[in-house]
């Protein structure tokens, strides 16, 4: 599946334990990943559904990930290398995070800020001494995402789809 990972990462620098999805939990996903690569292709397709529309879930895949640290330069990372999931699934309506890896996973992250703004979903959140954000753009599915800690943070990109 080309250079794409299909790693995801917001939740699991939050809570490490959720990087412990079996192999079968990943591959069954991999349906899931051809179909973002698809959508990443034609943005012509809204990814995500208007707010008329209101989308419940959403399910995001990173595709890079940006690590600096205090005093040096950044280096590309990966999911893999910082250990954070491949799949992450947001409910808007209980406004929550969790692995989409892991099936009924009773481990999840508050959103605790989420706005509509100009076509983009902006998420905010923040727990064990970190905060995070992310933008969704609701047209290409494409987000960004930043990991913050006082003297480290992580840059993350990726594109999530309507589920």
């Amino acid at each position: 599946m080309n250079t794409l990972k299909i790693v995801i990462g917001i939740c699991c620098l939050i809570f490490p334990a959720l990087a412990m999805a079996s192999e079968n939990d990943v591959m069954a996903l991999e349906k899931d990943a051809m179909a973002l690569e698809k959508d990443a292709i034609a943005p012509e397709k809204n990814a995500i559904a208007s707010e008329n529309d209101k989308a419940e879930y959403i399910l995001c895949s990173v595709t890079n990930v940006i690590e600096c640290r205090a005093g040096m330069d950044c280096l590309e990372s990966s999911a893999e290398e910082i250990k954070i999931p491949q799949f992450i699934k947001i409910d808007l309506d209980e406004k929550k995070m969790s692995d989409a890896t892991v099936k009924d996973s009773t481990k999840s992250t508050s959103i605790k800020s989420m706005v509509r703004q100009e076509g983009d979903i902006i998420l905010q959140g923040s727990e064990v001494g970190r905060g995070w954000s992310v933008i969704i753009s609701e047209q290409t599915g494409k987000f960004s995402a930043t990991i913050s800690e006082d003297d480290f943070g992580f840059i993350i990109f990726g594109s999530c789809m309507a589920i």
